[in-house]
């Protein structure tokens, strides 16, 4: 084994290393932005109770800080995607010239549909009318000029 090898070894054994830390990585915050976005109201509980759920600040915390955690489990995977094409554009490694340029793919589409997906199922909750009323009353609040 020349020095070359060596270096090639060394090279290779630290791409995987970074692939498999980022793909746990990518896991673990996938897992927990889900789970802390996911406590949300049912949308067959009163209106009282949403917008008290909404008021209290707790969960909404929670909510927020899963929104959060969502986009660094995208840049995690998306790493983890490049990490891997990387050793698989590896000479020894190298399955076949479509297989590389589609697995990237996948994984940029699959961040991709995971965020409109999430985007789209808190915005398309139903709302109960009055709930509706009571957050259009706070925000025309919010938006209505000061006098001084």
């Amino acid at each position: 084994m020349n020095a070359d090898d060596a270096q090639n070894i060394r090279r290779h054994t630290k791409e995987a290393r970074i692939a498999g830390v980022t793909g746990l990585a990518f896991v673990v915050l996938f897992v927990t932005g889900m789970l802390l976005g996911s406590a949300v109201p049912d949308p067959s509980e009163s209106d009282e109770e949403i917008v008290r759920f909404y008021r209290d600040g707790g969960e909404r915390l929670l909510i927020i800080l899963g929104a959060y955690i969502l986009p660094f489990a995208g840049i995690a995977f998306l790493w983890f995607m490049a990490a891997t094409r990387t050793l698989l554009l590896e000479p020894r490694h190298r399955p076949s010239a479509v297989l590389v340029p589609m697995q990237f793919a996948a994984g940029v589409l699959f961040v991709a549909a995971t965020r409109s997906t999430a985007a789209n199922d808190r915005a398309s909750r139903p709302m109960s009318a009055s709930a509706c009323a009571s957050l259009s009353a706070r925000s025309r609040s919010f938006a209505a000029p000061t006098r001084s």
